[in-house]
């Protein structure tokens, strides 16, 4: 009797299943990590403009505007505010009565919501002192 060599149908296809489940797995690990490199990448993005965004909202505010745009290299950015309170300065307190002394200008608190081309929403406050409130 003739002894034959090699394998037999089942076992090519259990070692192609193995095989292709593997495959499966390894192509869902990548696909996976590039999904989450291109969310990184994109709160990169979003951390590098918020030192610009922020001087540029503050400076707004302090022209007294409370919305506008403003477009970085990274992205299209618009923001609002809404006066949260605001308060007499306080230059200090008589020596006399123990009353508040107060200045000519004002502290006003402002909470400011900025939304992005992305859809990411940031809020955050910012205090401004103004001459007056508006």
């Amino acid at each position: 009797m003739k002894k034959h060599y090699g394998l037999t149908l089942i076992e090519v296809l259990i070692a192609s299943i193995i095989l292709f489940m593997t495959l499966g797995l390894v192509a869902v690990v990548f696909q996976q990590n590039f999904a989450t490199q291109l969310q990184s990448v994109k709160y990169i993005n979003s951390l590098a403009d918020y030192n610009t965004i922020q001087a540029n909202i503050r400076y707004e505010l302090e022209q007294k505007k409370v919305k506008g745009d403003i477009t970085t290299v990274n992205n299209k950015y618009s923001w609002k505010a809404e006066v949260i309170s605001a308060a007499p300065e306080i230059r200090g307190f008589s020596p006399e009565t123990g009353a508040k002394e107060t200045g000519a200008g004002f502290l006003v608190l402002y909470n400011i919501t900025i939304s992005s081309e992305s859809a990411i929403t940031y809020d955050f406050r910012q205090t401004i002192w103004q001459i007056s409130v508006d």
